[in-house]
């Protein structure tokens, strides 16, 4: 397989992943109340989905240290 082959590969697989993830979040909110949650697989606690909301950036850094 060319290299050209696995670029393309690679980014529609991004692009496909990016796509769902942005579908979830966009269902999570618009069905869910904050700090409900459901596992995706059963009654499995491997994977589960809380609605939480961080009020900042990435790992609740926030702006000006407040």
């Amino acid at each position: 397989m060319s290299n050209r082959a696995k670029g393309w590969i690679i980014g529609t697989l991004s692009l496909v992943l990016l796509m769902i993830d942005q579908i979830v979040k966009i269902a999570v909110k618009l069905n869910m109340t904050i700090g409900e949650g459901f596992s995706m697989f059963g009654n499995s606690s491997w994977a589960k989905i809380l609605f939480i909301e961080n009020n900042g950036m990435a790992f609740g850094m926030q702006f000006g240290g407040i």
